[in-house]
Order: C-alpha cells, then structure tokens, then sequence
C-alpha cells in the first residue's frame, strides 16, 4: 500500500499512525509526508494530515483534456434526461472499471458512485462489456487477479459463467444484469467503438424493479443510440485534428 493510499484510507491522520499503519519508521514516513505535502498533495490540519483537493484538479483536468469524454458527455446528458436514471462512462484501468464521467437523471438513486470510482469489472454490465472486448491474455489476467470477488450475493463468481455471458454480450452487443454490483441496481452496459484502443462502454444504472419493468428493448437502444452517437462524435473529431 502507497502513502497515498493509506492516508485515504485513514481520511485524517498523524504521522505515527501512519507509519503504524504502513509498518515504517516515523521518520521514513514523514519525509514521505512531508513530500506530498510540499507538491500540494497533502494538507496539514493542525498535527493531522489529509489529502488535497489537488487530486480533484488533477483529474477533472486529465478528463477534460480527453476527446472521448467531449464527445460522450451530451449523450450522456441526453440519456440520463430521457430515462430520468444514471448515465456513466467507464473506462478500464490496473484491472478495475473506472467511472470516467456520469450524469443524474431526475430519478436517478443516490447509490454512493461518483466520478474516478473504481470498482470490479465483472458486477456490472457496463464492466462485462469491457472485459468482452478485451484482449484474451489481458481479459485472463483481470480475471486471475481479481479472484472474481463478489459485491452481492448476485455476483458472478464462477470463471466458467461468466465466459459465456461475456461470449453472448459479444453477440448481441449490450448486457443487462440486477443487484450484481449494488443490491437492488440494475445495469446496461454497451460497448462503444473508438479511436482509443482499449474498450470503454457506455452504461445506464437504475432501481432493478424499474429496468425489469420496462421495455428491455426499449432501454438497450437508447443505450446503444448514445454510444453510436459519441463514436461519430470522436471519429468525426479526430478526422478534423
């Protein structure tokens, strides 16, 4: 575990408990402290330490440079309005889905995401579908490390089932799955096809009731609609670079 990491994980502490925390010497972790601290990663609070809101700037700003996120935010917003639920960007990164962007429909659940989340690739449709399009010795490594750990009880567990449902979402071209990643929220994750080279999907996320009472079909298209549109968004972008 980095300084970084254990100080997040601590949300506030001194020096000492740090370096108990991290099995080091107080001495070795507070020059580690002390150079966060000096690059504005690291704010003191009396004899506490935390981390800044440098991390924010910083990744806002990675975010805002990335054409793909300029081209999938209106399409975002467009579903999250039409739907009234969660529209999200994910993006894969060490082996974990991360949320790049999302937006809050009018009847969107407060479920505890936010943007930079990361969270395991197989408990959502919107991973699956990245994990899909992966490369085979790529796709075989996340699996290994991940262990296939479960978030609810409704989680893939089983290597072998989770091959098949990634085989048919290359077939059909989306996935919907409930409760595997947050009890009672279900997921719709589309694949969609850029210039990047790593797969990304575009997912939706709402009550699991209101998914499987609404037109499954329905949902899916206007899913895979916002996906095509952001893909002609980044092609057409890139042609005019």
């Amino acid at each position: 575990m980095s300084v970084h990491e254990a100080i997040e994980q601590l949300e506030s502490t001194e020096v000492p408990a740090l370096a108990e925390h991290l099995d080091l010497p107080v001495s070795t972790t507070y020059d580690y402290v002390r150079s966060l601290r000096e690059a504005g990663f690291v704010v003191r609070d009396g004899t506490e330490y935390r981390l800044s809101l440098r991390h924010l700037h910083i990744g806002n700003r990675i975010k805002y440079r990335m054409q793909l996120f300029r081209a999938i935010e209106p399409e975002l917003e467009t579903l999250a309005s039409q739907t009234g639920q969660m529209a999200v960007l994910q993006v894969e990164e060490n082996g974990y889905a991360v949320i790049l962007h999302l937006e809050q429909g009018p009847e969107s659940l407060e479920l505890g995401v936010y943007p930079g989340i990361h969270v395991p690739l197989h408990t959502s449709a919107p991973g699956k579908s990245i994990l899909a399009h992966l490369p085979r010795d790529r796709l075989d490594r996340i699996l290994e490390s991940s262990e296939l750990a479960p978030s609810t009880d409704h989680s893939i567990t089983d290597r072998d089932e989770l091959l098949d449902v990634l085989a048919d979402l290359r077939e059909k071209g989306y996935c919907v799955d409930w409760d595997e990643q947050i009890q009672g929220m279900g997921t719709i994750g589309v694949p969609l096809r850029s210039a990047m080279d790593d797969p990304i999907a575009v997912g939706l996320a709402g009550p699991s009731s209101w998914i499987r009472n609404h037109e499954e079909h329905g949902l899916v298209e206007k899913v895979r609609q916002a996906a095509h549109n952001a893909s002609m968004r980044d092609e057409s972008s890139r042609r005019h670079i």
